[in-house]
């Protein structure tokens, strides 16, 4: 390919993301249902102030949020509810404290609410629930150390989820949950289940970075090239982050992650604008494996555990018939067979995600090549390291 080439594919690229970048900025505001009139749902407490942001590495200025506790049944937790609540927020409602508990983490440009059905239907199952309301444009550092605060707050209500607990974080939220898990020590969880979770980072990420370079009097707000959550995803920063964690903490080493990763066949398979753009730009890039927003082996744990790969787009992977047959493995429930199903034994997934595949993390997936790598390399325009892709 020669050099003129090159730089036209990074062009489209580069204009395919920003403009990616700047619809999802305005996305959160523009694709809610607007809220009725009506009051929040009651909340347990006044709410326990906590500052984050500022970090070492953060992007995210300092604010302050207050945690409150929400009891939320599942008819009760609905759109409005996430609305009406402000960030710092725990939804939850508990059968017995002997049942294990299912906090549900969202990841960036959407909030808790994406998970109303699984909420509704965790529950039906037998479940407890919990999810929370976290802020929309921090990145993963500050929205982990308010997550290690709503925990704190919710093992103090609920003391009995210790070893109960399971964390289900989609996209970004897998991040959030093991931030939150480092810095919040004292808690026992039982498994971390990531969803599309970029464990090592995105290359749209780096292009953000790189190519939107804003200087700080620009009239035109950097949000609109997306927030600090997407800008803190580059593959350097997310691996250097979940790395030190890990060897920090000894608990964290010790955890059982389950990594759910995704890829679809073709952009016509995408009914997100979104998506599809990232799709183009990943693929542009050298990784046709992707979900539209990270390359499969970037979702994939990097130390150990289980990867369970499925056929999903980025917005896909929040379904309730994909959960239940990996939690069952988890937690080591008894799995009815039903009509077609086999009952594998304990030890292996079952039903769907069983069916689609199963990979131990022992033998990762790996790109065929590394086309981007290369590319950049001999532009020597941006600065890239995948190596974390390839464990």
């Amino acid at each position: 390919m020669d050099t003129r080439k090159q730089l036209r594919q990074i062009l489209s690229v580069t204009v395919a993301f920003a403009a990616m970048g700047m619809s999802q900025a305005f996305a959160y505001s523009y694709t809610h249902p607007a809220i009725t009139d009506g009051e929040p749902l009651a909340a347990e407490n006044p709410g326990v102030p906590i500052t984050v942001g500022g970090e070492v590495g953060s992007l995210t200025p300092k604010v302050t949020h207050h945690i409150r506790l929400v009891d939320a049944s599942p008819d009760q937790f609905t759109v409005d509810a996430v609305r009406r609540n402000p960030v710092g927020t725990v939804f939850y409602h508990i059968h017995d404290e002997k049942r294990p508990l299912l906090l549900f983490i969202n990841g960036i440009y959407e909030d808790a609410s994406v998970f109303t059905d699984v909420y509704r239907e965790a529950y039906a199952a037998g479940y407890n629930v919990a999810t929370v309301k976290l802020d929309p444009d921090a990145d993963f550092i500050a929205n982990g150390h308010l997550l290690a605060g709503q925990l704190s707050v919710l093992r103090q209500q609920v003391p009995g989820i210790d070893g109960r607990l399971v964390l289900i974080g989609h996209s970004m939220g897998g991040l959030d949950a093991y931030v939150a898990l480092g810095e919040y020590r004292p808690l026992n969880a039982a498994a971390l289940i990531s969803l599309g979770t970029p464990w090592g980072g995105s290359p749209l990420a780096n292009l953000l970075n790189r190519v939107v370079q804003l200087p700080q009097d620009s009239p035109i707000p950097a949000t609109w090239f997306g927030a600090a959550a997407d800008r803190s995803l580059t593959p350097a920063k997310v691996r250097q982050e979940v790395t030190d964690l890990h060897s920090e903490n000894p608990a964290l080493r010790a955890l059982r992650v389950v990594s759910v990763v995704g890829s679809i066949p073709s952009a016509d398979t995408i009914s997100s604008p979104f998506l599809r753009a990232g799709y183009a730009a990943l693929s542009a890039l050298g990784y046709p494996a992707n979900d539209g927003a990270v390359p499969t082996p970037a979702q994939q744990y990097p130390f150990g555990g289980t990867t369970v790969q499925v056929s999903a787009d980025h917005n896909g992977y929040v379904r309730w018939n994909r959960l239940q047959p990996i939690l069952t493995d988890i937690l080591h429930l008894p799995a009815p067979a039903g009509p077609g199903d086999t009952v594998l034994p304990r030890g292996t997934l079952t039903s769907i995600a069983a069916r689609e595949a199963f990979h131990s993390n022992e033998s990762p997936l790996r790109p065929a090549a590394d086309p981007l790598q290369d590319l950049l390399n001999r532009l020597a325009i941006f600065e890239y390291d995948n190596s974390a892709l390839g464990r």
